[in-house]
């Protein structure tokens, strides 16, 4: 629910990664066909979505573009329905 302009879009993203890490392991497998986040830096998960995705900069996979592209899907409901909620320790 935060205004993307207020913290770095990469930023965002490698949260969103590591949160999917430790909670959701198979978030991005239906949507981008990769297996185990969980067992990569979050880098290469971009870095792999860049490629899989044509998302280049100078013929490199952008992981600038990538981030975007990960928000985005993820707001857009694309990517799957993760809560970003932790429920209460009983």
């Amino acid at each position: 629910s935060m205004r993307e302009d207020v913290l770095p879009r990469e930023e965002l993203c490698y949260a969103l990664l590591g949160y999917w890490k430790e909670n959701y392991p198979n978030a991005l497998k239906d949507r981008f066909q990769i297996e185990a986040i969980n067992e990569k830096e979050s880098d290469d998960v971009l870095s792999e979505i860049a490629s899989k995705r044509g998302l280049l900069e100078g013929g490199k996979p952008s992981i600038t573009k990538a981030a975007y592209l990960i928000i985005k899907e993820y707001k857009d409901g694309l990517i799957g329905r993760y809560s970003l909620e932790v429920p209460p320790l009983a």
